[in-house]
């Protein structure tokens, strides 16, 4: 490989690895559906992605790939590349914008959670402690200011939007798509939607939003985000359950709710 088609040097000093989610690797029905060694360059692809000059998104000095050219890349034969490809954007694993930029979703979630964090702490840590700050993330109550934050890299998300923000794709979607939910007595908040994505993902929060407005009893709850919680913790530990005890018929959370 020539010099110039290495990856530039991370810059990142704080943050040398990315978050690897054990259960959600083994439990995703998407990954499982790919076969062992598509999973494998799906690694080789997302540790390109972390080293990119721009997270979650594959590129190489700033240009985007072709299917080709990341074939190239990862060093793979034709035959089994084709095979691998279709996988991947079959099951929907890679992803690709308008700009036609392949991604990673999850990467790109959790780098954009990672910089509100860092904006937060840069602009004195725990937000319980400044006011009119509701919007911001919750941070941990023994959290520390951390002026030396300061000294890093720019960070692409303004500081002032992070404080005016009042909406999130969680509260857009129960708006435009949950009737349901909206009557709730406690609607879902800004900070809770972010913790929501941080602790379970956009995708599975989604799922749980939409079972909870099909279901016939959701008049009987409240709040949004407690129901939710509970939900998403339920189907967490029966996915571990079933992880544990595979091969029983026994149904899990999410198909008790569709057949109730």
């Amino acid at each position: 490989m020539m010099e110039e088609d290495q990856p530039k040097k991370h810059s990142r000093t704080k943050a040398p690895a990315f978050q690897f989610y054990a259960m959600d690797w083994l439990t995703d029905p998407s990954l499982r559906l790919c076969s062992p060694e598509t999973r494998g360059v799906w690694i080789d692809i997302l540790c390109w992605m972390w080293l990119s000059s721009e997270v979650g998104f594959l590129m190489v000095n700033g240009n985007n790939l072709t299917p080709d050219q990341i074939k190239k890349y990862l060093g793979m034969d034709s035959k089994k590349w084709s095979r691998i490809w279709s996988e991947l954007t079959g099951f929907g694993i890679i992803r690709q914008d308008p700009s036609g930029r392949f991604y990673s979703k999850r990467m790109v979630e959790d780098e954009r959670i990672r910089e509100i964090r860092k904006a937060c702490g840069i602009m004195g840590g725990n937000p319980k402690f400044k006011k009119n700050s509701k919007d911001l993330v919750n941070q941990k109550s023994n959290q520390n200011p951390t002026p030396s934050s300061s000294s890093s890299s720019s960070s692409s998300i303004n500081k002032k939007n992070i404080i005016k923000k009042k909406n999130h794709e969680l509260i857009e979607m129960i708006e435009k798509n949950c009737p349901n939910l909206s009557k709730m007595k406690s609607p879902l908040t800004f900070d809770q939607a972010v913790n929501l994505e941080m602790t379970y993902g956009m995708d599975e929060t989604k799922d749980i939003l939409l079972n909870m407005e099909n279901y016939k009893k959701i008049n009987n709850y409240t709040s949004v985000h407690l129901t939710s919680l509970n939900w998403l913790k339920r189907k967490k530990n029966d996915s571990e359950k079933n992880i544990q005890n595979t091969g029983t018929s026994k149904q899990s959370f999410t198909d008790k709710l569709r057949n109730f």
